[in-house]
């Protein structure tokens, strides 16, 4: 027997058969999501915060709601190696007298590139911003009265 040629087909049993499995939804978000259980403070705080902008700009999908969620893992490991920065050194001296930085510098400069990346991806930072299409504003709403008439 030949194979179908579409490539969204199965044979099961003799018979053709469609995947089940819905694809992501491609429209924006028109809420937050609710922040995973297992999230420490940081993460979490980051996720809301980062999720609330985008559902404000209309610019967070359901797909892109995993993206959000391992940016905030490495905004936890930023948070975390500063937090050990601080109550020691940032040089440590190995038992052969080297002086090299500490690992928390390592996971801060690997976790800040992960972050410019996202960063970059999402319009959340200025060089990027300018790609990002913008969602139109009430011109009635408070924080408009606060901007400069131009």
């Amino acid at each position: 027997m030949a194979r179908p040629k579409n490539s969204f087909t199965e044979i099961t049993s003799g018979r053709t058969q469609k995947p089940t499995a819905k694809p992501f939804d491609l429209e924006p978000l028109d809420k937050v999501p609710e922040a995973e259980s297992y999230m420490k403070e940081y993460q979490r705080k980051f996720f809301i915060d980062v999720c609330t902008a985008l559902v404000d700009a209309k610019q967070l999908r359901s797909i892109d709601v995993c993206n959000v969620e391992i940016a905030g893992f490495w905004f936890q490991i930023a948070r975390d190696a500063m937090d050990k920065m601080q109550e020691g050194s940032y040089y440590q001296t190995t038992q052969t007298g080297y002086e090299q930085i500490t690992p928390h510098i390592t996971a801060l400069e690997r976790a800040t590139k992960m972050l410019q990346s996202f960063a970059d991806r999402y319009g959340l930072n200025l060089t990027s911003k300018s790609k990002v299409p913008r969602a139109k504003t009430d011109k009635n709403s408070l924080s408009s009265m606060f901007e400069p008439k131009r």
